[in-house]
């Protein structure tokens, strides 16, 4: 079966245009503990430590890390979250009631590499203070290696470290938050943006975009991402005449009738149009917005379906189907006009009159047998069966 899907396209503006001095990441902020990890097993942590405890304080909220050495010097607690993009500076809001230490950070980058801070010596008080790690402080870790000498987004972790741990002593640090901290980075304006309204999986279209920034990136990466939710359907690298870090302040760049193609097995439904160029907020001229397409869909199967007899019954099954989320469905097509049309989105779904057999659509997400757990029975004329989920649609007609 080969099926093509058409996609429609909703253009998004990826990030906030809010203005500010510095523009904050907020990594940790205090609640619970679900991200941190000892990376270590239970035999290593009983070899190790005396005591070793993770617990979350309820006011204000913050992270309660609490051990005993039996004899390493050092502990480190790694947060498990990317920081995908450069940073100016990491910042730890911290205290510590227990015994005096180094504290340190370090991160592993996109190629495995593992980056260190200086430690900043932390004394035993009761009071919150910030511990900064600027940019240019980061160096590769003397344990490690980093062939091209560069840190490489994303990054895997960031990863808290006590040094001088001494053997027998209590040792107990809060964090409440952790900041990552970036300079307010370019605003992009859009004075065009065409891209038709609907995309065919397997073919190529044609963009056109235009864009100037108000300074240089620093960031390099230009593209389009088309998503569906939270997953990337495609990823469209743009072919800029230079790099966004060279272009200069108020420079258009015009990118007429660049040619995309989408992958073949692209799922249809209603998807967003991302366009991401560096680090910058983007914006849209006020020209620009009537030529955004509504967020419609249309999912279309390709000429190659066909009809299968089944001996034991009197009907045709078409063995071309489709699933896409139910609250975007607007409209399936076959090309065989004996099979009729699906319609959604607020109008009935029916089928052809001609037949009078109806559809058989099941909702739901198949079991572990491969067999949807909703079955619906839709007579002609008949309203959706439900508003959620995903709809899989079978079309059936009277064999003739």
């Amino acid at each position: 079966m080969n099926t093509k899907h058409a996609l429609a396209l909703l253009i998004v503006v990826a990030s906030a245009l809010a203005a500010r001095a510095d523009e904050t990441e907020v990594l940790f902020d205090g609640a619970g503990i679900g991200g941190w990890d000892t990376a270590r097993d239970q035999q290593r942590l009983e070899r190790e430590f005396a005591v070793s405890e993770l617990t979350a304080v309820p006011a204000p909220p913050a992270l309660a890390w609490r051990f005993v050495s039996k004899g390493v010097s050092f502990n480190d607690l790694f947060l498990k979250k990317p920081v995908e993009r450069p940073f100016r500076q990491v910042r730890v809001l911290v205290r510590n009631t227990g015994e005096a230490v180094e504290f340190g950070a370090k991160v592993r980058d996109a190629n495995g590499a593992e980056w260190t801070a200086p430690a900043v010596p932390l004394p035993s008080s009761g009071d919150w203070r910030w511990v900064e790690f600027p940019r240019d402080a980061w160096r590769v870790a003397s344990w490690s290696r980093d062939a091209d000498g560069k840190l490489d987004f994303p990054l895997a972790c960031f990863t808290i470290i006590a040094f001088g741990v001494k053997p027998g002593l209590e040792y107990q640090l809060h964090v409440q938050r952790i900041e990552i901290l970036r300079p307010d980075p370019p605003v992009v304006t859009v004075h065009a943006i065409q891209v038709p309204e609907r995309w065919v999986a397997g073919q190529t279209i044609q963009a056109t975009i235009a864009f100037s920034l108000d300074k240089p990136c620093t960031e390099d990466d230009a593209r389009l991402v088309l998503r569906s939710g939270r997953e990337t359907l495609a990823d469209f690298p743009l072919p800029l005449p230079a790099s966004l870090s060279k272009l200069a302040a108020g420079q258009r760049v015009d990118l007429d009738r660049i040619a995309l193609c989408v992958p073949e097995y692209t799922w249809g439904g209603k998807a967003t149009l991302e366009l991401k160029l560096g680090e910058a907020r983007v914006q849209f001229e006020p020209a620009t917005t009537d030529r955004i397409p509504d967020p419609w869909v249309v999912l279309e199967t390709s000429g190659d379906c066909h009809d299968q007899i089944e001996p034991s019954a009197p009907r045709v099954r078409v063995t071309c189907s489709v699933r896409l989320p139910v609250s975007g469905l607007r409209q399936i097509r076959v090309p065989d006009s004996r099979l009729g049309a699906v319609q959604s989105g607020g109008r009935p779904i029916s089928g052809s009159e001609q037949h009078g057999d109806g559809l058989e659509a099941n909702q739901g997400r198949p079991d572990d047998r491969g067999q949807d757990r909703h079955p619906h029975r839709l007579a002609p004329a008949c309203d959706h069966p439900g508003a959620g989920g995903d709809l899989d649609v079978s079309l059936r007609a009277k064999r003739r």
